[in-house]
């Protein structure tokens, strides 16, 4: 193993010994219960009671789809990536602990990349799975022999990578926010309704929401109501380039903002 990837590695395992702290972890578990304790809710209840009448199987997944963009992309993969991209560096600086990174014989890009991989890492630990799960429950009402279905399946693989990217595009943007602003509170709350209100936004401003590009890679057709401002759909390939962008656009800002880092032992 070279000795850069050892010192990137290194900074990760670091910034995962950093972020194991218990109530963290609990809050990250709690995020991630969130919506599977709500698809076994749904699925006692249909079992229970039955589906409503007139309901097709296209209805049904289209259900889920509105549940998995609502409830997982916007809420867990939101608020999970916030809390952990966002206190790896400015967490140090408010703790006033990170003059002890920068003084390690690690280059600054290698301390912002490393903390960045930690991150993701931690996010797919926790939030990859929650839809996957949450479809799974869906289905259990009407048997898991469906899984069988290649369509099923890829659909499945489907929401596992919507769940993979939004970490990775959310990750970076939270960096950046954590890095560059002292206070980023104000700006997460703005791009939180940005996320919402993306269906009303020009197509031009639509590409600063990462909601707009999860959104394209659903393996269902979403309506998005009658207010919506339509946009040219994006092929495939395109979104996952964007959103790879996304993400390397966020890293590049906080190394570019570490880079420039002095330290100041003043008292404040």
């Amino acid at each position: 193993m070279s000795s850069s990837r050892r010192r990137l590695f290194g900074v990760a395992k670091l910034e995962l010994r950093r972020q194991a702290s218990p109530g963290r972890l609990l809050w990250y578990f709690l995020l991630a219960a969130a919506p599977v304790t709500m698809m076994a809710v749904v699925a006692w209840a249909v079992s229970k009671f039955g589906h409503p009448e007139g309901l097709t199987t296209a209805e049904l997944q289209e259900n889920y789809a509105h549940f998995f963009q609502g409830m997982v992309v916007r809420i867990v993969l939101f608020f999970g990536c916030a809390t952990i991209f966002i206190g790896q560096i400015r967490g140090e600086l408010d703790q006033r602990s990170w003059h002890y990174s920068l003084l390690t014989p690690i280059p600054r890009w290698q301390l912002v990349v490393g903390k960045y991989l930690a991150g993701v890492f931690l996010a797919w630990c926790f939030f990859l799975l929650p839809g996957v799960i949450g479809r799974a429950l869906f289905q259990l009402p009407h048997g898991l022999a469906a899984f069988g279905d290649p369509r099923l399946q890829m659909e499945v693989l489907t929401y596992l990578g919507i769940a993979a990217l939004g970490c990775l595009a959310y990750g970076g943007f939270f960096l950046a926010v954590g890095t560059l602003l002292r206070g980023p509170g104000y700006v997460v709350a703005v791009f939180f309704l940005i996320e919402w209100a993306q269906f009303m936004l020009p197509p031009g401003l639509k590409q600063l929401s990462v909601v707009y590009y999860l959104r394209s890679l659903s393996p269902v057709p979403l309506s998005e109501g009658p207010f919506a401002m339509l946009a040219e759909p994006l092929p495939t390939w395109l979104v996952v380039v964007q959103l790879l962008v996304y993400a390397a656009l966020g890293v590049s800002l906080a190394v570019w903002k570490v880079r420039r880092a002095e330290l100041d032992y003043r008292t404040k």
